[in-house]
């Protein structure tokens, strides 16, 4: 199967289990080679971002301590570059609310959700068993696309508890399913996708 982080993703049956691979830190510096698009927010913050990719950069400010206050340079798509001290690593939904361009849809993620939370005394792993979805292999999409389907999977079920696990270039998660906090976000503020588009998945 196709890997998220130059990891090699675990064949997952229906109606089979999943254990939590073993986790690597990655780090979130740029690549030299990567190429930024600048824009500056609402806010009066630079905001570095990729059309095709998920990762987004912002200015810290004075006195920002973001990357250690290590002051970090992007390529940017003219030529030039940018220099950002103390910059932070930030989410595509706190970059549309300030600059307006919707990144949002570009996380690569792969997950799994199941009936039952597992866990190997052999090696400290959690992990799921009895899958009742399962992505084919890692999918573009918003940063919480598994757990808007996981949730739609428990509305479903209500009889049932439905554990998930989602995976990501930056990380992973696994634990009880529960409502994600883009839903709760999208009844308060009119900026973000409405819930019937997130759900429509």
């Amino acid at each position: 199967m196709e890997t998220i982080q130059g990891k090699e993703l675990q064949v997952v049956a229906l109606g089979g289990s999943f254990f939590q691979p073993n986790y690597f830190m990655v780090s979130a510096d740029p690549h030299k080679s990567d190429i930024w698009k600048k824009v500056v927010g609402k806010s009066g913050r630079i905001w570095l971002y990729q059309p095709e990719g998920s990762r987004v950069w912002v200015d810290g400010g004075k006195g920002s301590q973001g990357c250690g206050g290590r002051t970090l340079t992007f390529t940017l798509d003219d030529g030039t570059t940018q220099d950002l001290i103390g910059p932070w690593c930030s989410n595509s939904d706190a970059c549309f609310a300030d600059i307006g361009i919707d990144v949002r849809k570009n996380h690569v993620t792969w997950g799994c959700v199941g009936t039952e939370r597992l866990f190997d005394q052999n090696s400290g792993r959690s992990g799921i068993g009895n899958i009742i979805w399962r992505d084919e292999e890692p999918t573009k999409g918003l940063f919480e696309r598994v757990e808007l389907i996981a949730w739609k999977l428990q509305q479903e079920n209500p009889d049932l508890t439905l554990q998930v696990y989602r995976e990501s270039e930056g990380g992973s998660s696994l634990g009880p399913v529960s409502e994600p906090m883009i839903l709760r976000r999208a009844r308060k503020d009119p900026s973000m996708t409405i819930l019937d588009e997130l759900l429509n998945i």
